[in-house]
């Protein structure tokens, strides 16, 4: 008896212990991701002993995998990070039939940005997805070059790319000084997918606005910008986010980009080793906004309660949200939240310049409606496409204008081998 209940108390014990440490890690809500930015939000504001952050190589991977863990039921995470390009495709459709758990029993939204919540609602007016952040953008240029160029504050400067004409101009002016404007041509194609009316695909059919691609009486459109970007050498043809775009951020001879608030601490902040503290920031020709992240709970997943737990905490927590934006700059998806923090915010990168106050009245237009789940796509087809048109060199066998429409066409081509049911 007495050796049974040794065995019995050790046996327990044994359980006991394997339970707390097999508890360890099965408690933890796991989250996929495609950046660290969420790891850091963990690690300095949560605690990783409660999320384990999987970062995949990129968005297409986040997209792919997760759709493998539902369609096998297995691997399902508890939390998943979708970007703006992608949103949509989990959320534009009925709750039902939506891979997605409601969040409508998540309080405190009222606050946020509506844009941010329009994008990752379902179709029948359910909640899919959350964001902590907002994506409003600007121009972000260094002091020390603008002043080469005689502009010499934030306003002059704003003043001076109010409109395309103005930014070209200003383009001109520095090519004479042997400044790039920007380094690459197909830096403005994020503000003029802001500038549009429509997304690209409604009630199933392709939008060509000619906002976009030209041809009407609107000469400052997204293809001829570009072009006379690239045809009278204003840039230094880098590809966005390249090696030589990443290192134009700390050169003497590249005078500014186009980014949206998240930017300046994803590319610009590492990429300003020598130029730290020469920066500011205005608005674009056309007020606009890129990318984001949505925190959205697959269904299916096992700990939903703790999910929606770290959710909560990161979308409308406001000691959070308040510290995050101080600390990074990041614009917070909090009105008031903002309104405080553009009261007195300094931001040392940018010389102490307050940019969130500018940010602020820009995301007050951003129109969610632009969003659309065939962005990823879309986006990416179109921006090669503009880049073809640019560098396309008359010939007596094809006009100006003909290579146009031979882009146009193209572009409906390989919209069209991507999603054959449109129209």
């Amino acid at each position: 008896m007495k050796k049974i209940g040794k065995l019995s108390a050790l046996l327990a014990l044994s359980i006991g212990a394997a339970s707390f440490l097999g508890g360890c890690g099965d408690n933890r809500v796991e989250l996929w991701t495609f950046s660290n930015e969420l790891k850091e939000i963990v690690k300095n504001y949560y605690g990783e002993d409660k999320v384990n952050v999987v970062i995949k190589p990129n968005v297409t991977q986040v997209r792919q995998d997760l759709a493998n863990a539902i369609k096998n039921q297995k691997g399902i995470p508890d939390i998943v990070a979708l970007e703006a390009a992608v949103v949509a495709d989990f959320t534009s459709k009925s709750s039902i039939d939506a891979d997605l758990v409601t969040l409508d029993d998540i309080e405190g939204t009222s606050d946020m940005y509506d844009y941010t919540k329009s994008v990752a609602t379902s179709t029948d007016g359910k909640i899919l997805g959350l964001s902590w952040q907002a994506t409003p953008g600007g121009f972000f240029y260094k002091k020390s070059i603008a002043s080469k160029l005689g502009i010499n504050s934030v306003e002059a400067m704003e003043e001076k790319i109010s409109t395309w004409k103005g930014y070209l101009d200003l383009a001109k002016e520095a090519k004479e000084q042997s400044i790039a404007l920007c380094s690459s041509i197909t830096d403005p194609v994020k503000v003029f997918l802001s500038a549009r009316e429509k997304s690209w695909v409604v009630d199933n059919k392709l939008q060509m606005e000619e906002i976009m691609f030209g041809g009407g009486e609107n000469e400052y459109n997204c293809f001829d910008v570009v072009r006379e970007l690239q045809q009278e050498e204003y840039t230094h043809e880098s590809t966005d986010r390249g090696p030589r775009w990443v290192s134009d951020i700390d050169s003497d001879n590249t005078l500014g980009y186009f980014c949206s608030s998240w930017g300046l601490n994803f590319d610009l902040m590492p990429g300003a080793k020598n130029t730290f503290g020469d920066w500011q920031m205005c608005k674009a020709p056309v007020d606009y906004f890129k990318g984001g992240t949505w925190l959205a709970i697959p269904k299916g997943a096992t700990r939903e309660a703790q999910a929606k737990e770290f959710i909560k905490f990161i979308t409308t927590d406001k000691d959070f949200l308040t510290k995050r934006g101080k600390t990074t700059g990041d614009f917070m998806n909090s009105k008031t939240v903002m309104q405080e923090l553009i009261k007195d915010y300094s931001c040392e990168f940018l010389g102490g310049q307050n940019h969130l106050k500018i940010l602020y009245e820009v995301a007050e237009k951003i129109n969610g409606e632009l969003i659309s789940p065939y962005d990823a796509n879309i986006d990416s087809t179109f921006t090669t496409t503009v880049a073809n048109f640019a560098r396309f060199e008359p010939s007596e066998e094809t006009s100006l204008e003909e290579e146009r429409e031979n882009q146009r066409l193209s572009f409906i081509d390989a919209v069209r081998a991507k999603y054959p049911t449109l129209d």
